[in-house]
């Protein structure tokens, strides 16, 4: 009886490292529209407005946009350079971009722009950095410029649609299953015909 349980045991543990396994893979480069109009990358754990605004504005009014930007709470501000790259390569790795093209409805989002501002500026003079989504590529211009970029807001995961990794929910099933294997061993197993002795 104790071979067979420990039998089924090694078959539970392994079909849940195995599980965990295949969907931590595909949770790679996932991109997932919450209720609150926002839109999750799970891998950066960075939420990125729904509907980027539209509008041509200067580097300064971009930033001051994004940081007063009231969706869903507060917290808000502009991406940097790479956090702009990462999601155009989340979004290329989806398979929703027309070949270098990453605008318009895609991925979850409302109107994509060409060229959207970052937060990151040149060390030496005026210019601020902007990637674009045209074509996947970055440059930098002068930030008074209001004829250039438009402004979309990011912010650290809030987590208030948080749903546990799948990684950490096999975890917790395999230490579940440890522990009652523990409980398991740990019953008091007397030879048949014997009698238990008062303590």
């Amino acid at each position: 009886m104790t071979g067979e349980i420990c039998m089924s045991l090694r078959h539970f543990v392994t079909a849940m490292i195995w599980s965990a396994v295949l969907v931590a893979g595909q949770a790679n480069a996932s991109l997932i529209l919450e209720s609150d109009g926002v839109v999750l990358d799970t891998v950066t754990q960075l939420e990125w407005q729904k509907e980027p605004s539209q509008l041509f504005r200067s580097w300064d009014n971009a930033v001051a946009y994004a940081n007063t930007l009231n969706l869903d709470g507060i917290g808000w501000r502009l991406a940097t350079i790479s956090e702009l790259e990462g999601l155009y390569d989340a979004l290329t790795a989806a398979g929703v971009c027309a070949d270098v093209k990453c605008t318009g409805n895609i991925g979850g989002f409302i109107g994509i722009d060409d060229i959207v501002w970052s937060s990151s500026v040149l060390p030496i003079g005026t210019s601020a950095r902007f990637w674009i989504f045209e074509s996947g590529g970055n440059g930098h211009t002068d930030e008074g410029r209001d004829d250039c970029c438009t402004a979309w807001a990011v912010r650290v995961n809030d987590q208030d649609g948080a749903v546990p990794e799948p990684s950490t929910l096999a975890l917790l099933g395999i230490s579940l299953a440890g522990l009652g294997f523990s409980r398991r061993k740990a019953v008091d197993v007397r030879p048949s015909g014997g009698a238990a002795s008062a303590a």
